[in-house]
């Protein structure tokens, strides 16, 4: 599953051109777009926190039998929720908020590309992907609403605006980070998960 340009890389474009593009609102549209950024931190912070405290759920992969070797490590994640479900559906509804297009774009690419895929490779059940889909959305629609976030969006434009250099150096490594779906990140994880559950 190593399709990171046409996962991660699409919705990052998109972000992308949302920033750069003219309109009458671009400042308030910059602050949703980081706004919308966090709420999907947060969004997949609380999917890998549910996947280590709920019990353990095998990938399909595994309860059939098959030799999981698609990635090293993912065997001892659980699979639900999703934290690719989530990710990709918190930055689809954050992106529906500022262009409605372009979001339901999004939409389409995180059911069709990102998670219909790893159902059918035996990644994930269903109820995975509803799952993370459904904690996406909702860390998307309420996280941006919280007060300090919105206070923390429009102090980050204003670093943009006095420190442009710095600024887009920090939006290049976290969006990389985002378009390679937090993969360096990711494996810190799943070692640090495999070392849970042997101790």
């Amino acid at each position: 599953m190593q399709w990171e340009v046409a996962k991660g890389g699409v919705v990052v474009a998109l972000y992308w051109f949302v920033w750069f593009r003219p309109s009458k609102v671009q400042q308030q549209q910059r602050a949703e777009i980081l706004a919308a950024l966090f709420a999907a931190l947060v969004g997949l912070a609380m999917a890998s926190g549910a996947a280590l405290v709920l019990p353990y759920r095998p990938r399909p992969r595994i309860w059939a039998g098959m030799d999981p070797t698609l990635s090293p490590g993912w065997a001892e994640w659980s699979a639900f929720p999703s934290d690719h479900a989530t990710l990709f559906f918190a930055l689809a509804t954050g992106l529906w908020r500022v262009a409605p297009k372009l979001g339901a774009f999004a939409f389409a690419h995180a059911l069709l590309v990102v998670s219909f895929p790893r159902v059918y490779l035996g990644l994930h059940y269903p109820t995975d992907i509803a799952g993370g889909a459904l904690l996406g959305v909702t860390a998307a629609l309420v996280v941006p609403r919280v007060g300090w976030v919105r206070i923390g969006a429009a102090r980050l434009l204003n670093f943009a605006a006095r420190h442009p250099a710095g600024f887009y150096a920090l939006a290049f490594v976290a969006m990389y980070s985002v378009a390679t779906l937090f993969a360096d990140w990711r494996r810190a994880a799943n070692t640090f998960v495999a070392w849970l559950r042997g101790a």
